[in-house]
């Protein structure tokens, strides 16, 4: 009798060793779910940090500044008016520049080709050309003028001919239109904030390093300083960005349907004593600052959430595993009273005196 009870206890003592092995396992299956989540959560972050990732710019290096040459022959230079319009585009805005120049020709000139060019700060891209010629006799348009090009470091240029119509002589004048999308041109001062300077050469130093196609013998140049009248606007759609500065400030300002127009008398400030000038203004696109705001936010998220799981369920997973009944205790020996005893976790003080134990070598 004494056996069989005996035996049954045997059997329930291991069927309770069972249990609580399992109930483990579990615990520690339980915190490893936790771990991975964490990490979910930890790599979620990251990505919405790099969508939000962002590398500095300076365009301002080697541009010399926009200006223009032609041919001799060009006497008095009426007006010069840039217009610049931003748009928005996926990783950065885009602006559309739009240039007008109205000169006059000195009608003594010989032949009848009028070469025309100009120095684009940046880059350009979509160039249209087209140029108009007026006299008492009448005039002649020159829609989608063919042109040549050469882009060089911080600068580009383009140049065309006009063939004149003979019978053109009294009061001539043309009137170069250049349409033409700007690459290169904008500041990235953050993820969503931009700066564009638009620089005018004002002194041969500036504007007349030429192609070397291009005899500068033949040639005379042409800045905003020596213009009748020079021009500058600016347009930001206050549906796509918001303005934070210009420098200099703007002299005037104009309204439109969802438009914003910025307009400098870029002839007014011009000078003898310096080489070129530059108009800046900062924005900022509102689309991309929504962004930026819902990564900084779901990132700060993941992360308050990832980084305390992650370690509060590693932390656990490894206390748990010291504090298994089923790991063979180690024994050790008491500092301060010499007391032996076996710990079955980590630090463990002695049971005697709380005082700190080292490992005991067994017995023999």
């Amino acid at each position: 009798m004494l056996r069989l009870r005996l035996s049954l206890f045997r059997n329930i003592q291991r069927q309770i060793n069972t249990m609580k092995k399992i109930r483990l396992d579990l615990i520690q299956v339980l915190f490893f779910i936790f771990l991975l989540v964490g990490a979910t959560f930890f790599v979620c972050a990251c990505y919405e940090l790099n969508r939000i990732h962002w590398e500095p710019t300076s365009r301002l290096l080697d541009a010399e500044g926009i200006a223009f040459f032609g041919s001799p022959v060009i006497s008095d230079v009426n007006y010069m008016h840039m217009m610049v319009v931003a748009s928005e585009a996926e990783e950065h805005p885009q602006f559309s520049v739009e240039i007008q120049v109205d000169f006059s020709v000195d009608p003594s000139m010989e032949g009848s080709k009028l070469f025309f060019g100009a120095q684009i700060t940046y880059n350009f891209s979509h160039l249209t050309l087209n140029g108009d010629i007026h006299s008492d006799e009448g005039s002649s348009q020159f829609p989608n003028q063919p042109y040549e090009k050469e882009i060089v470091k911080g600068n580009s240029f383009f140049w065309t001919t006009l063939t004149l119509d003979p019978h053109l002589k009294h009061n001539l004048s043309a009137n170069i239109k250049m349409d033409f999308t700007w690459i290169d041109c904008v500041d990235r001062r953050s993820f969503s904030e931009f700066r564009i300077v638009i620089p005018f050469a004002l002194t041969p130093s500036r504007y007349r390093r030429l192609p070397a196609v291009i005899e500068l013998e033949k040639v005379r140049g042409i800045s905003a300083y020596q213009t009748q009248m020079a021009s500058l606007s600016l347009n930001l759609s206050s549906s796509a960005f918001s303005l934070s500065a210009t420098n200099p400030m703007a002299d005037r300002y104009t309204f439109g349907s969802s438009t914003f127009w910025f307009l400098w008398d870029v002839k007014s400030r011009c000078t003898e004593k310096v080489d070129s000038i530059a108009f800046a203004a900062d924005f900022v696109s509102n689309r991309l600052k929504r962004k930026e705001s819902e990564g900084t936010y779901w990132s700060a998220l993941f992360f308050g959430i990832g980084i305390p799981l992650m370690i509060s369920s590693g932390f656990e997973m490894v206390r748990r595993v010291e504090r298994t009944p089923f790991k063979p205790p180690k024994l050790m020996k008491c500092l301060k009273c010499g007391a032996e005893f076996f710990q079955k976790r980590w630090f463990e003080r002695c049971p005697r005196c709380k005082g700190r134990a080292k490992g005991a070598k067994n017995r023999t």
